[in-house]
């Protein structure tokens, strides 16, 4: 709602910008206020009360959280990267905002191959506030490695968006005019792919013109991916698979803020997280 009430409109019953959320009982509390029918302070302290109760109740989730997972941890053997990816999109499948945790998945997975010292020709990118536009911040797609100032790997999460004409057209307005043939770049979809020959006429056209190749994968093929890359660096497939569940825990517990600054609300997604991590 905040961003929307930002329109330069006055606050008043009949505020004619559009909002989702509680606009009625938003503008009725403000209304209130200005005619002194709530005294101000006390109604600050009372909402400072409530922020202050969600912490805290956010603060037990996270550690409730976190014991689930070392448990998990503790009685898994020989994991499978193919196991923890099932446990993320199961994951996914049961939350909101599926489309933002694809990201926080790939993300977390590099960021676990780089906390195992894979070389990744680069430094991983802190992943990117949910509402960050990239055409205007310049970034190719969702998760970036950087060498310098320099996009050396740049992969663009598409959930429920296997269609990618009107993406390809973007990337297109994204890189012309740049020498770009040193990026690997591609497109990771979950829950499917699916071909389309326009599709992949703009995939040649582009790769052609600019000397890259342009990859569509499942998310499955883009963890295999990263899986072979490990092996090639001398890390275990089990290495990684665990150090991936628990940089997308951490993540999503906001205890990795630096490289995965989420700004958006967690608590619902630990909720669900919780219930996927109990084995029985």
């Amino acid at each position: 709602m905040t961003r929307t009430f930002a329109e330069n409109y006055p606050y008043t019953l009949f505020y004619k910008a559009e909002i989702s959320g509680p606009k009625r009982k938003w503008l009725e509390l403000i209304d209130d206020l200005e005619e002194k029918k709530i005294d101000a302070e006390a109604a600050l302290l009372y909402v400072l009360g409530l922020l202050w109760k969600s912490s805290e109740q956010f603060s037990h989730l996270v550690t409730a959280v976190l014991t689930s997972l070392n448990e998990w941890n503790l009685r898994s053997t020989n994991l499978r990267i193919e196991e923890v990816a099932t446990i993320i999109k199961l994951h996914i499948n049961k939350s909101e905002a599926r489309a933002r945790l694809l990201e926080v998945a790939m993300h977390a997975l590099l960021q676990a191959s780089e906390d195992l010292r894979v070389d990744l020709s680069g430094a991983l990118k802190a992943l990117m506030p949910m509402r960050t536009a990239n055409l205007k911040h310049r970034n190719f797609g969702d998760v970036e490695v950087m060498a310098g100032d320099f996009v050396v790997e740049s992969w663009d999460a598409k959930y429920d968006n296997p269609y990618l004409s009107d993406a390809l057209d973007v990337f297109l307005e994204k890189i012309r005019g740049k020498n770009i043939s040193e990026l690997t770049f591609g497109y990771v979809l979950l829950p499917e792919k699916k071909n389309y020959s326009d599709v992949d006429q703009k995939v040649t056209a582009i790769e052609e013109e600019y000397g890259i190749k342009v990859q569509i994968l499942s998310f499955d093929e883009w963890t295999q991916q990263q899986v072979m890359r490990a092996r090639a660096n001398e890390v275990s497939e089990e290495s990684l698979a665990q150090a991936w569940l628990s940089a997308y825990v951490e993540s999503l517990a906001l205890r990795r803020e630096t490289r995965a600054p989420i700004d958006e609300p967690t608590y619902d997604w630990l909720r669900s997280l919780q219930a996927v991590l109990v084995r029985p």
